[in-house]
């Protein structure tokens, strides 16, 4: 999806809709919205919120940025990349653009029920609405009490000692996991800080900062008690991170105070929710908040004994320092920084690579030393011999570059390492007229080692290599007597399907026996999706027909007791039998 910028917002495209989800999904979506069942839709740059009515109030997030990303606390949001309430919201939004009926595969353009009302609204007169109004509030008890905090609060402001304690209401501290409850928490929340917000922007600038991050230390309390796997918060986060910055830059202290809270809330007690650092503008790669990094960078490492305490502390103060010198493109302060803190072997691996990056090959086998010197795990030690490689070709030294590669693909033989191999050949230039029979005879030993679990991985590797250099024969050979992927099977299927059909077929049905072996439904979709997709190209051979068919029988014949399988064959396949 293209990006869409927040003064010129664009419709979200029906076709990626309908990618996302199913035609079930789409199909109850589309109710929805055309039932008005989404409200209090909104949209905040590339940002899409609402709430959408069903057994419960659903609150459902679009991010509609390069990609359409879909949040929802239902709970068939767990398992689905877009459920239907994010569907009824993206349509409804589109409503409210207009036009959809001009896109692409879109679906008829639903009525716009809010521009009827709005005409309706407008022709009554002033005491017949207020009356509709004060009845339609009645039926709902959370709007009556909604309406009548306003009153009060139109009538007598809020003091700071009340709104505090109202911020303690709206967010409680208890234990909270079952995902309908903490929907509700926030829900009730959002109600509550509608009129706190409006409580809060009456008061003197200072005392909105007070209360301001006293919600937001509030809301990172009470989430330690709280499972908001589905983000319920975020209406509420986004609310908070967006005042805390415009009240901080109006405050009117000095810069060394501003430096000092910025230096404790950011750096030395940085918390979960917490406003971006660019929010705070220039202020945060300010000369003073640099220098208390560095005195409390050098602090840290003269005085506290190594562990993991310390490290997250040497992270913490360099950070700033390392954004600093990455901005100024001061590479040498970058690795002087780095390698203040550095404990790890990655950490001395990405000085390494700064140093190749920078023309510093000789310096750079320096710092990887003392990297193989830490390294223990067979991934570190790969590493490093990925490194020493960039290392040896920056130093000119190809045949030395050259024989690390074939010893690290010797020790672990896989096809993307292979495709790594022949990258580098064609880097360096470097004939080796034996190397493709070499790999080959790797694959194949490593094909004799017993795998764990059954695993074909081994298998696929040789296979991947022989249609890597199009040696499609080869591989149907290898895979008549060797087990591979489900996956890579059906690409050999594809592969050989225009000069040996009947092969095809073969190897089809040997995945889907394999798909349904699993014994899970979704397994049984994954056969029946296989085999659909290699009918077509029976065409009207009646050889391919019957041997399709022959073949469809005997599956469906072993696995007879597979009841749900079974089912799926007769609602796509019957007539084959």
């Amino acid at each position: 999806m293209a990006r869409r910028s927040p003064e010129c917002p664009a419709l979200i495209d029906i076709a990626e809709l309908k990618a996302q989800s199913s035609e079930a999904s789409f199909a109850k979506g589309m109710k929805l919205a055309s039932q008005g069942a989404v409200q209090q839709l909104s949209r905040d740059g590339d940002t899409i919120t609402a709430r959408v009515l069903g057994s419960h109030v659903y609150r459902v997030r679009l991010e509609v940025g390069q990609a359409l990303v879909s949040h929802c606390n239902c709970p068939a949001a767990s398992y689905q990349t877009l459920c239907k309430h994010g569907i009824a919201t993206a349509l409804t939004f589109n409503m409210q653009l207009s036009g959809l009926d001009s896109e692409p595969g879109a679906v008829a353009q639903l009525p716009d029920e809010r521009a009827k009302l709005r005409s309706y609204f407008e022709q009554q007169e002033k005491p017949v609405l207020i009356e509709m109004l004060i009845d339609e509030s009645r039926r709902d008890p959370t709007r009556w009490n909604y309406w009548l905090r306003k009153v009060a609060l139109s009538e007598q402001p809020f003091s700071p000692a009340k709104l505090k304690t109202l911020i303690n209401k709206a967010l409680p501290k208890r234990d909270v996991w079952e995902w309908q409850e903490v929907s509700d928490y926030f829900m009730n929340a959002a109600e509550l800080f509608d009129e706190i917000w409006e409580g809060i922007d009456t008061l003197p600038l200072e005392q909105q900062w007070q209360l301001t991050c006293h919600a937001l230390e509030r809301l990172n309390k009470v989430l330690l008690h709280i499972d908001d796997s589905n983000g319920d918060r975020c209406e509420l986060e986004l609310a908070i991170c967006k005042r805390l910055p415009v009240l901080f830059a109006g405050l009117p202290w000095p810069e060394s105070d501003k430096v000092d809270w910025l230096f404790t809330h950011l750096i030395e007690q940085p918390q979960d929710i917490f406003p971006e650092e660019e929010a705070f503008g220039d202020i945060v790669h300010s000369p003073a908040l640099l220098a208390r990094c560095e005195q409390q960078l050098a602090s840290v490492r003269t005085a506290q004994a190594p562990g993991h305490e310390r490290d997250w502390a040497l992270q913490r103060y360099a950070r700033p320092l390392l954004d600093a010198a990455r901005a100024a493109g001061d590479w040498r302060r970058e690795l002087t920084l780095l390698a203040s803190i550095a404990s790890t072997p990655w950490d001395w691996l990405r000085i390494c690579n700064i140093c190749c990056e920078h023309n510093e090959p000789l310096e750079g086998e320096f710092w990887l030393a003392k990297a193989r010197k830490l390294a223990v795990s067979p991934h570190e030690k790969r590493e490093c011999d990925e490194v020493e490689i960039r290392l040896a070709i920056a130093l000119g030294e190809k045949g030395r570059a050259w024989r690390l590669a074939l010893a690290g693909f010797k020790r672990e033989p896989h096809f993307d390492g292979f495709k790594r191999l022949r990258q580098l050949q064609q880097q360096l230039a470097w004939q080796d007229e034996t190397l493709l029979l070499w790999v080959e005879q790797c694959f194949k030993d490593q094909t004799a080692v017993r795998q764990p679990f059954n695993l074909s991985s081994h298998q696929d590797a040789l296979v991947r290599f022989y249609l890597e250099l199009d040696r499609v024969q080869d591989a149907c050979e290898w895979v008549a007597t060797h087990k591979i992927s489900p996956e890579l099977l059906l690409i050999l299927a594809d592969k050989i399907a225009p000069d040996n059909p009947l092969l095809a077929i073969s190897y089809t049905f040997r995945v889907a026996a394999c798909y349904v072996a699993t014994g899970h439904n979704d397994g049984y979709e994954q056969a029946v999706a296989a085999l659909r997709k290699r009918e077509p190209s029976l065409g009207d051979d009646k050889a391919l027909q019957e041997s399709f068919s022959q073949q469809l029988r005997a599956l469906a014949t072993e696995y007879k007791r597979k009841r749900n399988f079974i089912k799926l064959v007769d609602q796509h396949f019957s007539s084959c039998f």
